[in-house]
């Protein structure tokens, strides 16, 4: 870990030229954090390359420090992510000038071999970095990757300690005890945060015993180890959302793994933790989902690419393979009591189930389910919700994927105007290539590389089954048949195979 220094004043730092005064920000702020020396190096490194090629003129010191982490951890270490906007109130900027500045940034190292900032060091010198790891990868790159593991990866105190800035506690130890309960843990969001890849986040939070209020919360990428969370409560100690910085009589912590190191960890400052507080987590938990899931009225419906995050040739080729599908128009001779298989790869081995759709003359295209029991669930939900109360209807807890065409009417503008400007391959204004993801049914969520990578993949297996069975499946009872799709000759992609009826499927 890198030591703690004295953090620069703003008198300080104001005395500065601004290109020294970006490298003491990215010291002050990455030290005070706990990255390892050789992760605070490399950003001033990177820093001086970046300026040295394009002498830009610094208005935010702060934003062009903050931006050089955020590049720096999203380019060459696995397992920690950092979102803009936790570095934004770290830094003191916005996350817009983060994203403005980032994009430049990545487009320069990107052009750059490692090699040119990545530092070399010499074998003891991997010592310093993990005094309990004789045989350190000399690879500076998996070095780096591994950073999730200087961090603390174990849910010991220990761990927990360790990832404390040298001081803290005795810092700690200076704040008025209270006789305050106060309740906290760390959950899954169901909400989708994409930076730059789409996952769910983490939130650590700590509240008072009745939940209300909340006295400090922190959103984490998934993957990020436990430890993490001592961070978490020493800041809701020392620096409060409500009320003057203080210590609890008692913890409830809803996660029971991580009472006892919590315990040791923070024992000596006189605090009991307790497993409980687990009703009031959620219920905190449910109402941040509502404020984080509440659509935003100002910003703009997404376009395929959503605005760059999914590169152009992946969605090309998502439309190449559609047109494809619509010259074979498989609706036009199969209903969606027809169920297909599909054997892929994705995270691992899937047998996903597929139907036609556009027999009744509406939303031509596929379904695809994650396993026939999906597409079961789905198909009693429907004739369910087909005489019930649609208010009171609950869908199923099922996930869809739906590969449609859309009437270019339909679409929304941001849409058609890059489909227009891009040039893809659109076969008429009633036939613009949609995909969507659904998530229990009802729910859209935002997509990603993977989920247009599997759609066309599903595409192309579904297009070539139907040009070889056309005939066999136009029968009013068709014959059960497969066929094996081997990958692109030189690509490390696995086989699919494609089959009717679905090998799981028995009718029902």
């Amino acid at each position: 870990m890198t030591k703690q220094k004295h953090r620069r004043s703003k008198a300080e730092l104001k005395k500065l030229p601004p290109e020294e005064r970006v490298v003491a920000i990215l010291e002050d702020n990455m030290g005070e954090f706990g990255y390892p020396e050789l992760l605070l190096q490399t950003a001033v490194r990177m820093w001086e390359l970046f300026y040295k090629e394009h002498m830009p003129r610094i208005r935010s010191a702060s934003g062009h420090a903050a931006s050089i982490e955020y590049v720096l951890i999203h380019m060459h270490v696995g397992g920690l992510h950092v979102t803009q906007q936790e570095l934004a109130e770290r830094y003191g900027t916005t996350s817009a000038t983060i994203s403005r500045l980032s994009n430049l940034m990545y487009n320069f190292f990107e052009d750059l071999p490692g090699d040119a900032y990545l530092p070399t060091y010499e074998e003891e010198e991997y010592e310093d970095l993990d005094d309990d790891d004789d045989e350190m990868d000399p690879d500076v790159l998996n070095m780096l990757s591994g950073i999730a593991n200087l961090l603390g990866p174990e849910a010991t105190p220990e761990a927990f300690r360790e990832l404390l800035p040298p001081g803290l506690m005795d810092a700690l130890k200076q704040l008025p005890k209270s006789q305050e309960t106060w309740v906290g843990g760390r959950r899954t969001l169901d909400v989708y945060v994409r930076d730059p890849e789409l996952h769910h986040p983490d939130v650590v939070l700590w509240a008072e015993g009745s939940g209300h209020p909340v006295l400090g919360q922190m959103l984490l990428p998934p993957g990020l180890p436990d430890p993490v969370t001592a961070m978490s409560l020493t800041q809701a100690m020392m620096e409060p959302d409500m009320g003057p910085p203080r210590l609890p009589r008692l913890v409830l912590v809803a996660n029971q793994e991580l009472v006892e190191p919590l315990q040791g960890c923070f024992g000596e400052l006189g605090i009991v933790f307790q497993f409980g507080g687990v009703k009031v987590v959620e219920a905190i938990v449910t109402l941040l989902e509502s404020h984080l899931n509440a659509p935003d009225e100002s910003a703009p419906e997404p376009n395929y690419t959503y605005s760059g995050d999914i590169p152009d040739d992946m969605v090309a080729e998502f439309f190449d393979e559609m047109a494809l599908l619509y010259e074979q128009a498989p609706w036009k001779f199969l209903h969606d009591s027809h169920v297909f298989g599909i054997d892929l790869f994705r995270d691992g081995y899937e047998r996903v189930a597929v139907i036609v759709i556009g027999g009744a003359g509406q939303a031509f295209g596929l379904l695809v389910f994650e396993n026939i029991d999906a597409y079961h669930m789905m198909n009693e939900a429907s004739h369910v919700f087909d005489g019930a109360d649609p208010s009171q209807f609950q869908p199923p807890p099922i996930d869809v994927m739906s590969i449609e065409f859309e009437r270019g009417a339909d679409l929304p503008a941001p849409k058609r105007q890059e489909c227009m400007a891009k040039g893809w391959n659109v076969v008429n204004s009633q036939a613009y290539p949609n995909l969507e993801m659904r998530e229990r049914l009802l729910m859209l969520r935002p997509l990603d590389t993977s989920d247009y990578k599997v759609a066309t993949l599903i595409v192309k297996a579904m297009t070539t089954f139907f040009r070889k069975h056309k005939a066999n499946l136009k029968k009013r009872k068709p014959k059960p048949c497969s066929l094996d799709l081997p990958p692109p000759r030189g690509s490390m992609d696995l086989p699919v195979t494609v089959s009717y009826p679905h090998p799981d499927y028995n009718g029902r």
